[in-house]
This record gives C-alpha cells, sequence and structure tokens, in this order.
C-alpha cells in the first residue's frame, strides 16, 4: 500500500472521471484533497479515497489501487 495516489488512480477505483473529482471539490461536494507542494497536483490518501467513497456512496475498487 502507498502513501499517495494520483487522481488519475482514484477516479478508476471510484468509477468515476479525474474531472468529475474535480468539478465534486471545486463545488465543495468532497472533501478537499492535499496538493502536493512542488507541482501542485492533487495527491489522495487511503482515508482521502475512502472519506470520498462515503461522502458519495461510491464503491472503492482496491485492486485498482494495488491492494489485494
Amino acid at each position: 500500500m502507498r502513501d499517495n495516489y494520483k487522481t488519475s488512480e482514484v477516479a478508476n477505483a471510484l468509477g468515476v472521471s479525474r474531472t468529475t473529482l474535480s468539478k465534486w471539490e471545486k463545488k465543495g461536494l468532497i472533501t478537499k484533497v492535499h496538493r502536493d507542494f512542488q507541482n501542485n497536483y492533487r495527491t489522495y490518501t487511503l482515508h482521502d479515497i475512502e472519506t470520498i467513497a462515503l461522502e458519495k456512496d461510491l464503491t472503492i475498487n482496491y485492486e485498482k489501487l494495488g491492494i489485494y
């Protein structure tokens, strides 16, 4: 298990698009996630992913995150 996941990995594991995740965050529909201070990319922890899944009633495909 890794410490951080990319937006595309999270979107894939949740079954939504990267754009959807971004829009939800901008509209305040999901909890804001951390950004990498070097490149300003969003980085998600497993806790972030699980929180989003709960907030939006989604199922996480842990295998797509490399968690078996």
